[in-house]
């Protein structure tokens, strides 16, 4: 049926849609994983060093003014990790709500188009009603086939046991050639019944 493939192409298209989205998600956060590791190294890296300078500190191997040097360099340095690192989860964060937006709308209009798909169906089968219903009204009863075939038989002189035999097949009832024997007007007023 048409509306059966258009609904499985529909909803292959809302499953591949929703597929990409979630791969996109996915590529996303691998991402941002990566650079969260790339920046918790570098904290564990500037840790160590806060750890030497604090150890060179407490054993008197340093100036006053290079440890007050190394250690704002390395509270700039933290702070500039810090600010990356909150960036990155910023961006992940727009990321994430940008395709639950673009997932939000898939599905949305997966709906719209279920409804359509459940419309057009409903339209379908009305149709399909319709049809039978006017193919049924088209047949002729048995009563208004006599009459016709009343009428034949006197136009074409033809054999009454040949309408009756046809008739009989058409119908699967036994007509018998006697009942051809009335009047074309008493028929009419009979078949209408």
């Amino acid at each position: 049926m048409p509306s059966e493939s258009f609904e499985q192409q529909t909803i292959q298209q809302i499953g591949d849609n929703y597929k990409r989205a979630e791969l996109k998600l996915q590529n996303a956060i691998a991402l941002l994983q990566e650079q969260l590791e790339s920046l918790k190294q570098e904290l564990a890296a500037k840790d160590q060093q806060i750890q030497v300078i604090e150890q060179e500190l407490v054993q008197g191997h340093k100036s006053e003014l290079f440890e007050q040097q190394t250690l704002q360099q390395i509270s700039d340095d933290y702070e500039r990790t810090e600010l990356k690192l909150q960036d990155a989860i910023a961006l992940l964060q727009e990321q994430l709500e940008s395709l639950k937006q673009e997932l939000a709308e898939q599905n949305w209009d997966a709906q719209i188009l279920e409804r359509e798909l459940a419309h057009t169906y409903q339209d379908l089968v009305e149709l399909n009603q319709e049809n039978q219903q006017l193919s049924v009204n088209k047949q002729l009863s048995l009563s208004q086939a006599k009459i016709l075939s009343q009428v034949l038989l006197d136009r074409e002189k033809l054999k009454p046991e040949t309408l009756a035999e046809l008739l009989s097949a058409i119908y699967g009832t036994q007509v018998k050639p006697e009942e051809f024997d009335q009047t074309v007007a008493s028929k009419i007023q009979g078949a209408d019944c």
